[in-house]
């Protein structure tokens, strides 16, 4: 598990740092931590929204989680652009998995949003800014179109986000990990992180592929006086090459099993 934290780009001092705020949650000391642990010791004022997250991040659904999950959620949940948040956030409405928020869903959503006072006009209000195409139910990438143009319906995940990560990291860290994070993955969607994940994986087996065919060409090459030295010094700078794709291969089949992990 520390092995996994620091390829994804955590430093032992930081691995550290998630280690003692888990100790600070882990109110019992068992070993694992509830929702109200989660809740009331990180200091967030929406209850019903911070149980919802909690539930993404409870992987195996025991109401527990242990020190490997609440390492994995932090990656997950607070190492994420505006678009995979906004991704995010649809997946916390998306109460059935369906990949659609129906009418039920939107309700629940405005509920949480925005109070549960006075829901009838913004509900509806809701539903005619995000059912772009009029068929009764939110999809995905409706969700995050309008996300970009009304911020509100995303305004207590970003909360949300910034009180956690002030808690653990710094915000230049946290972007830093962020920015590293978006080379690979844009969203939640299972599909879109298998496509990416795939898409990469190819290019860098054809970057391998064409580095060992343009290494194995020039060792073929006759020695002759004056290219002996050169010859060696491509070989040593294409190894250098590979081992450098390798690495980004290894960070990749890293990311894409720790993205997965916040996909129900």
């Amino acid at each position: 598990m520390i092995k996994m934290a620091h390829k994804l780009g955590f430093t032992e001092d930081e691995v550290n740092t998630f280690y003692r705020k888990f100790l600070s949650y882990d109110v019992k000391k068992r070993g694992q931590i509830t929702v109200d642990e989660f809740v009331v010791c990180s200091g967030l004022d929406d209850n019903v929204l911070a149980a919802l997250v909690y539930r993404l991040f409870d992987k195996d659904k025991s109401g527990l989680l242990d020190l490997q999950e609440y390492i994995y959620a932090c990656y997950n949940f607070l190492a994420c652009d505006k678009d995979t948040l906004a991704a995010f956030t649809f997946q916390i409405f998306d109460t059935d998995s369906s990949g659609s928020l129906e009418a039920v869903e939107v309700v629940y959503m405005v509920n949480v949003i925005w109070g549960f006072k006075n829901k009838n006009k913004k509900v509806i209000e809701a539903l005619k800014k995000l059912d772009e195409d009029k068929n009764g139910s939110v999809s995905r990438h409706e969700f995050v179109t309008m996300s970009k143009q009304t911020p509100t319906i995303l305004a207590p995940a970003f909360e949300m986000q910034q009180v956690l990560r002030g808690g653990l990291l710094s915000e230049s860290r946290w972007t830093e990990l962020t920015r590293d994070r978006e080379k690979y993955f844009h969203s939640k969607s299972v599909f879109d992180v298998l496509d990416r994940y795939t898409d990469k994986r190819t290019a860098l087996e054809h970057s391998l592929s064409y580095l060992a065919r343009v290494d194995h060409g020039n060792q073929k090459v006759p020695d002759k006086i004056g290219n002996k030295v050169k010859k060696a010094q491509q070989h040593v700078a294409l190894a250098a090459k590979r081992k450098e794709k390798e690495k980004e291969m290894e960070k990749l089949e890293v990311g894409v099993k720790v993205a997965l992990t916040s996909i129900r």
